[in-house]
This record gives C-alpha cells, structure tokens and sequence, in this order.
C-alpha cells in the first residue's frame, strides 16, 4: 500500500495554519487526530499522484479521539478563546478565517452501537464506525520542512471504509460519498498501485486480461480487508452484499453515477464494484 509518510511540504501553504493552530490546541490537551474526508482524497489523489477530482471540497474534516463530552467541550473553547476559530452552525462546525472545519470525535465519546450522539437536545446522531480502524492505519503527512509539521491523514483504504459507512448512515441525505468512493475505485490503480499489481498480485492482473482499473479494484477490495477490524469488516460486507444483490436497483451504484445518467456509466461501476467486492471476500480474514 502507500508510503507511510508523504511529503507535501511547500506544495499546500494554505493548510499549514490551520494544522498548525488545531496541533497546538489539540495537543495541548492530550487529543490525537487526524485528517479525513475530501481534503485527503485531494492530498493523496490530486497533489500526490496528479489524479483531479471532479468535485471539490470547501470544508476541512478532522476526526478527533475524544473519551468524553466534557473534553470535547473543552477543547471548543480552548479553539475559540484562541481567537482564531469561531462556531458554526451545526455542532461539529467550526470556522477558521473563512474555511469550515468538521470536527468528528470519535473513540471512548461513542456508545456501544458506536454512535456519537450530540448534546444538548441529544436528537443528531453519527455513526463512527471503522474511525479507530482507519486511526490506527493512517498515514503521515509533511506539509512543512522548517520547523517541522506533521499530521496523520487517512489512507485511502481508510478513506473507503469511512465513506462506505458514511454513504450507509446518511446517502438518501447526501450522495457525495458515493461520488467520491467511484472516483476512488476507478482510480486506485494509478495511486503507485501498477507495480504492486504486477509484482504481487499478478493474479488478479492476468485473471483480468491486464485491465488495470477492474484490477485497481479488486487490489483496493483486498487494502481494504487487510486493515479492517472484524467487527467493521461485517459491516462493511453487509452493506457491499445488499447493494450488489440489488443489481439494477443499487442505490450505492446509482448514486456514483455522474448526470447524466447513462446504462454505459451504470454497468461500469457495476463491475468495479464486484471486482472490490471479490478483492475483499478473498482476503483471508
């Protein structure tokens, strides 16, 4: 999979305060976290690989471990008495300068269905499920060489796993994760993955008459496996199994279509969605 530390540094200048200013206030109070969402799909695919999405980001996600409410209260204010951040509208919403930042605690904050329920009213609930299996595979991220700085981003295989889950929790609200998880798949083979294909899953490549993105796909099923918990793994495979038993139906693959809709673009994602169905059936668990 991808080199545990990427280097960006001189390459991102607008990202380096904010990392900068949330690594004082969250270190300060004992808080690891890490960078998630669009932000890093942008960061490995785009800036790494040179591989542009079709939909841009304008908002900053961070997924924080936090073990209670409490700290979480806490560290809101430790972020707005910085005078750097303010609230925004929803709960998880802060804003630096004119960029939004979500924060998503994840960890001992979550009940035992692995929920975040927002207080005061208690009514938003989040699912957090796969955040501490994505945590713990992350990768390192330079965005500065003097003085050093740091911060762990998400894999892409983490990415996959947390917008899965997203897509399940709140697609008939929002598409977009399924937007970016085709683009993610339909690319996968490109992100330094070709060579891997060749020299350690030559199977999969010769199975697929060398038709490197159907490959990429059934690679990323396989990353994925790997570095799943087995309680997330579950999951993950229920929600793969109910979307391709759909066919024709599937809303997951509906909703990675881009307008306008086409049966070409359907039966695409059809495909590479069984190819990573079959990479992740097939790893030994």
């Amino acid at each position: 999979m991808t080199t545990k530390l990427l280097d960006f540094s001189g390459r991102i200048d607008w990202l380096v305060p904010l990392i900068d200013d949330i690594t004082e206030t969250a270190g300060s109070l004992g808080i690891p976290f890490f960078v998630i969402g669009a932000t890093v799909r942008d960061l490995i695919l785009e800036h790494q690989y040179g591989i542009r999405s079709r939909r841009g980001t304008i908002d900053i996600d961070l997924g924080m471990q936090i073990e209670n409410w409490e700290k979480f209260r806490v560290l809101s204010e430790a972020l707005m008495s910085s005078g750097k951040f303010s609230k925004g509208k929803s709960a998880q919403t802060f804003i630096y300068g004119n960029l939004p930042i979500d924060i998503i605690p994840f960890g001992g904050i979550a009940n035992e269905k692995k929920e975040i329920i927002w207080p005061p009213e208690h009514e938003t609930a989040m699912s957090v499920i796969g955040f501490t299996d994505a945590y713990e595979n992350s990768l390192t991220a330079r965005l500065r060489t003097e003085p050093i700085l740091e911060v762990k981003i998400a894999s892409i295989p983490d990415l996959v796993i947390l917008k899965l889950i997203s897509w399940k929790d709140r697609g008939i609200r929002n598409n977009r994760d399924a937007k970016d998880l085709a683009f993610i798949i339909e690319n996968y083979h490109q992100t330094g993955n070709i060579e891997r294909l060749y020299e350690e899953h030559f199977d999969t490549i010769e199975e697929l008459n060398y038709k490197t993105t159907e490959a990429g796909a059934r690679l990323l099923g396989r990353d994925v496996a790997a570095i799943v918990k087995p309680e997330t793994g579950k999951i993950i495979l229920r929600i793969l199994e109910e979307e391709i038993n759909e066919g024709g139906q599937s809303r997951l693959i509906t909703n990675m279509c881009e307008p306008p809709f086409s049966d070409e673009q359907f039966d695409k994602y059809v495909t590479l969605m069984n190819e990573f169905y079959k990479g992740f059936t097939e790893t030994p668990k």
